[in-house]
């Protein structure tokens, strides 16, 4: 089994690193078969950013172990001995990933992807205006304010439950509509 491992800074993250790529070695990711990152949720999501970014399909599984000190939903424990069994035995799950195509005044248009959320601010002290059409399907909503918070059920844990937002369920396919 090929491993590619991927580590926060932190010094527990780098020790187990050392100790987990000295054991089972240390593949590139494009060889590897699964990419297990070490440290907490933001280690788990840089990883599993690089793994959609590769060209294979389906994208190359991420198994995300949490330090002592981390917090999050993403990560399983950490346990540097039977990671060969624990990597055979894990369930799968498919993350809903977000996408955002934005058309900017002007007529620049980008598009985005995001597992967490995508955050649109103004640039300049005016009111956003923005119009929001869910999938292009009905009418957009149009929107007024300092800007606008798109969030998966991933993304609710963080910054949208920092706005007041609701604790989404994993599986929802819908939209939650809400300001202060």
């Amino acid at each position: 089994m090929k491993i590619a491992f991927r580590a926060s800074p932190r010094p527990r993250a780098q020790g187990a690193l050392k100790e987990l790529s000295g054991r089972y070695g240390q593949t590139p990711a494009a060889e590897a078969d699964f990419i297990v990152a070490i440290g907490g949720d933001g280690t788990a999501l840089e990883a599993l950013h690089e793994a959609l970014a590769m060209p294979a399909m389906p994208a190359k599984p991420v198994f995300a172990m949490r330090t002592d000190s981390s917090t999050g939903i993403l990560c399983n424990s950490l346990r540097t001995h039977d990671l060969t069994e624990r990597l055979q035995a894990a369930s799968s799950e498919e993350l809903p990933v977000l996408q955002a195509e934005i058309e900017q005044v002007g007529g620049r248009s980008r598009e985005l992807f995001a597992i967490n959320e995508i955050v649109l601010e103004r640039q300049v002290f005016q009111q956003a205006k923005l119009s929001v059409a869910v999938r292009g399907n009905g009418d957009p909503m149009n929107i007024n304010g300092d800007g606008l918070v798109l969030t998966t059920p991933i993304g609710s844990t963080g910054y949208n439950r920092t706005l007041g937002g609701p604790l989404l369920p994993l599986g929802l396919s819908g939209i939650l509509c809400g300001g202060p």
